[in-house]
C-alpha cells in the first residue's frame, strides 16, 4: 500500500486527529508590590461600614407623630427616654422611626426658628432633656434635604465661644416627600 493511502486510512480510522491549533501564547502576571506593603485583599465593603439604610415614606406628604418613651429601669439618676417617630404616608404606608435613647428626661417644647445664621430653620419637633438640675440639651427633629435628622444643639461653655448645632443621627426619606406634623 502506497504511504499516502496508509496516512488516509489511518486517520479515517482514528488513529490520528485533526492537528490542533497553536495555543494562544500565555503570558503570567507578575505581582509588583513594593517591600513591606501587604496587598490588599478581597475588595469590597470596608470593615465595619455602616450598611445603607432604606428610604423611608413615599412622595408627598409624610406626616408624623412624636413618641416619647420613659426607659425603665432608669439608668441614670435623671433616666433616659427612647424616642420615636410614628409615619403615615401614602395610602396605606406606615412606619417608626427609632431615633434612640436620649440621657435626662425629655419633654416636648414649642418649636421656634434655630440653626446657624442665614441657615434658620423651624424644626417639626423640639425636645428639652433635662440632664440634672442644672442643665438641659435641646434636641431638634426636622427635614434636612432628603434627611429626617435629629440635631443636637450644644452650647459653648468659653465666654465668646460659639453654640454649634451637632448632628446625632439621619434617616432618609423617599423623594419628594415632604415631613410634617401630625396635627391630631
Amino acid at each position: 500500500m502506497p504511504m499516502m493511502s496508509m496516512i488516509a486510512l489511518a486517520w479515517v480510522s482514528g488513529c490520528f486527529s485533526e492537528p490542533e491549533p497553536p495555543a494562544a501564547p500565555t503570558q503570567e502576571k507578575v505581582a509588583k508590590s513594593k517591600p513591606g506593603k501587604a496587598k490588599s485583599k478581597a475588595k469590597g465593603k470596608k470593615p465595619g461600614a455602616k450598611p445603607t439604610v432604606p428610604a423611608v415614606g413615599a412622595s408627598g406628604p409624610v406626616v408624623g407623630a412624636l413618641v416619647l418613651t420613659p426607659v425603665e429601669p432608669a439608668p441614670t439618676p435623671a433616666g433616659k427616654t427612647h424616642v420615636a417617630v410614628d409615619l403615615t404616608f401614602g395610602e396605606d404606608g406606615s412606619a417608626t422611626v427609632e431615633l434612640g435613647k436620649v440621657n435626662g428626661t425629655c419633654s416636648e417644647v414649642a418649636s421656634e426658628s434655630v440653626g446657624p445664621e442665614g441657615r434658620e430653620q423651624v424644626p417639626t419637633w423640639t425636645l428639652r432633656c433635662k440632664h440634672r438640675e442644672d442643665r438641659t440639651v435641646d434636641l431638634f427633629i426636622l427635614q434636612t434635604g432628603k434627611f429626617m435628622s435629629l440635631i443636637k444643639f450644644v452650647e459653648s461653655t468659653e465666654p465668646n465661644g460659639k453654640s454649634r448645632f451637632v448632628p446625632i443621627k439621619r434617616i432618609p426619606l423617599a423623594d419628594g416627600a415632604t415631613l410634617t406634623r401630625d396635627q391630631g
